[in-house]
This record gives structure tokens, sequence and C-alpha cells, in this order.
């Protein structure tokens, strides 16, 4: 065992054992060793066998709402979808670097991870006994989440979140623990720490403000070690603290704010995501139980290996002596778990991606502590022969690793790794959630054939019949994003947009035609628009085509908004719901 780790082999495996000097209390090991370069490269292969993956409903309307960002679009007031602005600014990044396509936006994505492998094994290294530990952790958090995800699962808000997140909390515990620093500049360089794992947490919050409970979780636990550790000083010192991380997260919520206030759309913004979720909220009623299940069967099944490990990591660090950054894991868990349920009003499978850094840390961090009972068991092997029978025995024991691993690979090898334009509609043809790509793209053929009106087309559904079909979205809200919970001011300010731009097409799959029975009279300016200027081109089991008339186009309803005013709810946050 390595010297430089400061820790010597516990004597015996019922005493408790030693957690070692967390990241927070050990000065960083950076010097990359061979397996942290092989971990690194296997995470790269990995990634690589995902960038031709297809799209699914978040994903396409991600990237066409930054693709109209990069072209000088205002978000919110030209594009509307109630997320965050942080994962439109990711994808308008990785279109405008690596181009609005499907490998496009992967291919940032998988820098970005493969940055964010990097840095866990760079600052978790005084974190484990073992110096191979670092790297397994960044193959149990970033390479088995590639490993194990499709395309549902990829570039999702609860995917990308993890590194700041983890810089958030190792910044504070570090702060924290009085590892930064000599003595005599300790003071200003923990204030720094503070500052930095703020500027991280502003990040997480304009991802999705409810992760907000997670970050507070890291922050309180920080600052309640700096009253213990600060004595007799300690409540002055976590009040500086506090102000720190206040400084820090107001650095990017400013920066967004003042985006928007530029724009004139900073109101439109606060009641994007203040008002309306409240509003969404009031409606929801009952337990949304078959998604619940799904999301939860789906995370224990690909990821129990890692929940196993992830558990012992847990007991075993609880029998050790205090250790700030696991507890900061744990809360991680436990908040994320609550910041889960919060969200009554999905439950989907990727949501559950919030828990995946700190369970992958954790099952690291098992295998870390209890690796010197395992090598005490039978007779002695040499260290050669322990390191082939260790990996064999995690290759075997990551079998749901390795099923949807195989597909993935058999796939890409199929569609001749889908190098060429006919590999990858391939491969994405046969890897689409639920035969998605090849099903739209049969329904919206017509519209590039011949006959068929030019121009912008409006979907109430699935955004990726835009993203197929190569028609632009006719008006800044999309018919798909919470548009069930769309009030009746909404779908009045929605039908005056709508009969101004006058879309060619207007398709509204089959899923919501119980939604406009049941909600007829919300709907009844879009329904007569609809009955006035258009007629049913086309019906299938997916839904049905409307074609504008050549009569169409009747003089917008008294009272709407003259073109290019804002609509109510940017003139008046809240007003009339």
């Amino acid at each position: 065992m390595p010297r430089s780790f400061g820790i010597s082999p516990s004597p015996a495996v019922t005493e408790p054992l030693d957690p070692g000097p967390s990241p927070a209390a050990s000065p960083l090991q950076a010097r990359f060793t061979r397996m942290d370069a092989l971990v690194l490269a296997a995470i790269v292969v990995l990634g690589l066998v995902n960038l031709p993956q297809p799209f699914a409903w978040d994903q396409a309307m991600f990237t066409i709402g930054a693709r109209k960002l990069a072209h000088g679009a205002v978000l919110y007031r030209d594009y509307w979808d109630p997320k965050q602005p942080a994962p439109f600014a990711f994808y308008a990044l990785a279109g405008m670097l690596f181009g609005f396509t499907e490998v496009g936006i992967h291919l940032f994505e998988l820098l970005y991870l493969a940055a964010f492998a990097a840095v866990l094994i760079v600052t978790l290294k005084g974190y484990f006994r073992h110096s191979w530990a670092a790297p397994l952790a960044a193959l149990f958090t970033v390479g088995f989440f590639y490993a194990v995800t499709e395309d549902w699962h990829l570039t999702q808000i609860e995917g990308l979140v993890g590194f700041p997140m983890f810089l958030a909390l190792w910044r504070a515990t570090r702060a924290a623990s009085g590892a930064d620093g000599a003595p005599a500049s300790r003071p200003a360089t923990e204030l720094r720490s503070l500052f930095v794992s703020g500027l991280a947490g502003g990040i997480c919050l304009l991802s999705k403000f409810l992760f907000l409970p997670i970050l507070a979780c890291f922050w309180l636990s920080s600052l309640a070690a700096i009253v213990v550790r600060a004595r007799p000083r300690g409540a002055l010192a976590a009040a500086r603290g506090a102000g720190a991380i206040a400084l820090g997260t107001m650095v990017p919520l400013l920066a967004a704010s003042a985006y928007f206030a530029a724009h004139r759309a900073f109101r439109l913004a606060w009641w994007t995501s203040f008002d309306f979720p409240v509003e969404v909220m009031r409606q929801v009623h009952g337990f949304r139980f078959r998604p619940f299940l799904d999301g939860l069967s789906w995370f224990a099944e690909r990821w129990s290996p890692v929940l196993g490990l992830a558990a012992i990591g847990v007991t075993l660090s609880l029998r050790a002596r205090r250790d700030l950054f696991s507890a900061g894991l744990l809360l991680w868990c436990v908040a994320g778990v609550a910041v889960l349920l919060v969200q009554r009003l999905s439950f989907w499978q990727y949501q559950y991606l919030i828990l995946t850094v700190p369970l992958g840390i954790l099952a690291a961090r098992g295998v870390d502590l209890a690796w010197p009972a395992l090598a005490r068991i039978g007779p002695p092997y040499s260290a050669r022969d322990a390191g082939v029978a260790a990996s064999l025995g995690l290759a075997f024991f990551f079998t749901s690793a390795w099923v949807p691993l195989s597909v993935k690979c058999a796939s890409l090898a199929h569609d001749r790794l889908a190098l060429s334009r006919a590999g990858r509609l391939g491969f994405q043809n046969r890897l689409s959630k639920g035969g998605g790509y090849p099903k739209i793209r049969a329904e919206a053929a017509f519209l590039s054939g011949p006959g068929s009106l030019p121009g912008p087309i409006f979907v109430v559904g699935n955004p990726l019949y835009y993203w197929l079909s190569g028609r632009d979205q006719a008006v800044a809200r999309n018919g798909a994003s919470f548009i069930e919970y769309a009030t009746e001011e909404e779908w009045s300010e929605l039908t005056a947009s709508l009969d101004r731009a006058r879309p060619a097409y207007i398709f509204i799959q089959g899923d919501y035609d119980r939604m406009f029975a049941s909600q007829a009279t919300k709907c009844a300016s879009f329904l007569d628009l609809l009955a006035r200027d258009y007629r049913p081109r086309r019906r299938t089991a997916a839904g049905t085509w409307y074609e504008r008339s050549a009569t169409g186009g009747g003089a917008a309803p008294a009272g709407t908004p003259a073109p290019g005013a804002q609509p109510a709810a940017a003139r008046a946050p809240g007003a009339g719901r």
C-alpha cells in the first residue's frame, strides 16, 4: 500500500476502519498513473459507443431550442419551455462547437464527462486507501453511466449536473476540514473554496432549482463543521463562509438574470421558473405509480452492482472515524431521493441519475475499505494474481452492465460503426426508444413529398416530429411540455400566436385526443382555429395531421396581443392564474 496516503492496513477486519484522509483533508495527488490513463481511455471508448445514439423527446426539445438560441433567439421569449437555462446553454455550446446533430451533442457530452472523470481521479486520490480506488470511482460513475444508459438517458439534466454538484461538495468539505493552504493563509483560501462551491452550486440551480435541498445539505453540514473546528470564533467563521457561498451562488444567477433583463424577458423567465411550476402542481392529484415503479425498477436493475457496493461503502464508513466528505455523499443520496419524490409529475428513469455520482464514489469506497479483509481470505496470492481475480470478480458482478452494452456494440458493429449516414440511420432506427425514429420518420414522410405545403408546423406531441421531419416549430411555445396543464389564458395566447404564424400543418398526436375531449372549454380557442382554418389531411394510429386550408387565416380574435407584443404571462407574472 503506498505510504503517500499515510494509511497502514487495519490489523483486523473487526476493528473500526480508519477512513483515511478525505479529499477535504489531503493535498491533491495530481500525478496520473498508468491505471488512471487506462480507465480514462476505457471511459472514452464507452462514450464513443454512444455517439450515434438517437435523440428522445427531451434531447430533441433541447436541441431545437438551443439551435434557435445560437441564431439569436431569446429563451422563453422566442422559444418557450419550462426547463431552466443551463441545459439550453449546454446544448447551444455543443451545437456551435460540433454541430446540432446527435453525434455533435453526444460528442460534447463525452468531452464534458471525460473531464469529469479526470477530475474525479485527481481529486479523490487522497480519499481512498489504495491508488487504484480513485479511477475505480470514475469507472463506477461515468463509465457505468455510458455502459447501461440508452438514448432516453443521455444528455439529461440529472446526468450532466453531477459534475458541478460534485465540485460544490468537494470544495465545501475541503474548506470545512481546514485542508486549504498553510495556517497563516488558510482563512482566505477557505473562503475562496467556499466561493467556488457556491459558484458550482449556482450552476446546479440554473439546471434545476429543485436541486437546492441537496446543495443545502452540503453547505449546512460544512458550515456546522466550521463552527466546531474554529471555536471559539466558529460562528463568525461560519458567517463569513456562508457569505462566500452566497456570493458564489449569485454569480451565475445574476448573469442569467442580466441576460433576460437585457432582452426584456426577465418577468417571463421568473414566471416560467417559479409561478408556472406552482400552477402545474396545483393541478396534479394522486401518485403516478406506474412511472414511479418503472423508473425505480430500471434503476435498481441496471445499477444493482453499484448499489450493493455503495451499501458496503456506507456501512464501513459509518464504522470509521468522522469523515465529512462521506457524510456529504450520503446526504446527497438522501436529499436526492427526496428531490425525486417531490417531482411526482414525472418519476422518469433518467431522474434517478442524480444519485449515480455519490453511489459510484461510495461503491469504490466499499471496495477500497473491504480490500484488506478480502486479501486475507484463503491462501496467500501474489499481487498480480489477486488483481486478476478481483478484475474477473468485478466483471462477473457487473453483468447488468454487459447486456445493454453488448446490444449497443452489436448494433454498432452491424451498422459498420455508424460512420456513414446510412449506417447512422440504421443504428438510430434500431436503438430508438420504442422504435420512435422509424415510426416518426414514416409518419412525417409525406411532408417532404410532392404536393405538401412548405413552411413551419405545430405539433401537439413529441418534439421528434420537428426534429425528424426537418420542419421548424411555428411558434415560441411547443405543444409538448406540460401543454395539458395550460390555462385557458395560455391557450388563447397560443392560439393568437398560431393565427399569426399560420403554420402549414398542425399535428395532434393520438395520446392527446383524450386531453382535448376533457378540456374542450379551456382549449376552445385552439379548437375553433383548427375547425376554421384547417382541414384533416392525414389520420393514422399515431394521430391526425391538419393542413391549412386555402381560404384559412382569419383575423386574430379581439383582444389578442399585437404581433411582437409580449404574452400576458410576461407582462404580469401569475396574473389570472
